[in-house]
């Protein structure tokens, strides 16, 4: 039987989605042999391993989840084969999806910043555009993670253009 909780999947909250997610997908690994499973499915491919993600960096969970859904079928044909486990659900998976738009442009942001090039002076802009980005996603499942999401935005943004040091980059 799927991971369940005594609230419904779709009114989920973000973290307790993906709490429960990284249960089921714990229970799932346990017993794992990824890669004889990876290599049935595509012999050709070389196995993947499972990601997991940091609770600091937002772009980790996009990470893990972006794999979680490249190993979906493997992930699926285990947990047929396999007794023992509580599967991810169908509900959750379709949620893992709709949260990959959510999350994508943190991973995009993370990549930008981290290169050589990036300066303070791309914080606040960056942090406007991405909570601009966020907002025009359409609710496709998930929309109360992309608005818990905004909220920890603005939340941890809030007194960025307060910061002198900060302002003045981003004017240089």
């Amino acid at each position: 039987a799927p991971v369940r909780d005594k609230q419904s999947i779709e009114t989920m909250e973000p973290a307790e989605l993906l709490r429960q997610t990284r249960v089921a997908l714990e229970n799932s690994l346990k017993n794992y042999d990824a890669n004889a499973i990876q290599k049935r499915l595509k012999p050709e491919e070389p196995p993947l391993a499972v990601i997991q993600d940091v609770a600091t960096q937002w772009n980790s969970t996009y990470l893990m989840v972006n794999r979680l859904l490249a190993l979906q079928d493997a992930l699926l044909l285990f947990d047929m084969e396999s007794n023992s486990v509580k599967p991810i659900s169908k509900s959750q998976w379709k949620l893992l999806q709709s949260a990959m738009k959510n999350l994508a442009p943190f991973q995009e942001l993370t990549l930008d910043l981290s290169k050589a090039s990036a300066t303070a002076g791309m914080m606040i802009p960056s942090a406007v555009l991405l909570t601009h980005k966020l907002k025009q996603l359409p609710d496709d499942g998930a929309g109360s993670m992309k608005d818990a999401i905004i909220e920890e935005m603005q939340r941890r943004f809030k007194d960025l253009e307060g910061k002198q040091a900060i302002s003045t980059a981003t004017f240089l």
